[in-house]
């Protein structure tokens, strides 16, 4: 899950999103595997970490995310992350608007191709 993907998981409706790889990477740690299937993944975290580094480095994903949600809720108009539980009328689905737009134009596949 990236810092984009927790605003739909939020607006989807979903109670919670994993937050594995991220954690790795901020770590840097190498992952191991095809990353197109999540079973398929493994990880390894670096031999020595600094406990305040690494602590820091946690800290500094989750403000990340906080800012990404923060400038989400404000450019929708929402002012508390509860209201867009369940908001997915308001949500805005690449697939859709290209759909939208292209239609009309010779050539286009379409968004599910």
């Amino acid at each position: 899950v990236g810092a984009d993907h927790v605003p739909k998981a939020i607006i989807s409706g979903l109670d919670a999103a994993a937050l594995d790889l991220p954690v790795l990477f901020a770590f840097q740690g190498r992952s191991h595997g095809s990353l197109r299937k999540r079973d398929k993944v493994s990880g390894t975290l670096p031999r020595r970490m600094d406990r305040d580094w690494a602590e820091q480095r946690l800290a500094n994903l989750c403000g990340s995310w906080r800012d990404q949600l923060l400038e989400i809720l404000g450019a929708m108009g929402i002012r508390d992350v509860r209201r867009l539980r369940g908001e997915f009328g308001r949500s805005m689905i690449v697939r859709h608007l290209e759909d939208e737009a292209f239609e009309g134009i010779a050539g286009y596949a379409g968004g599910g191709a």
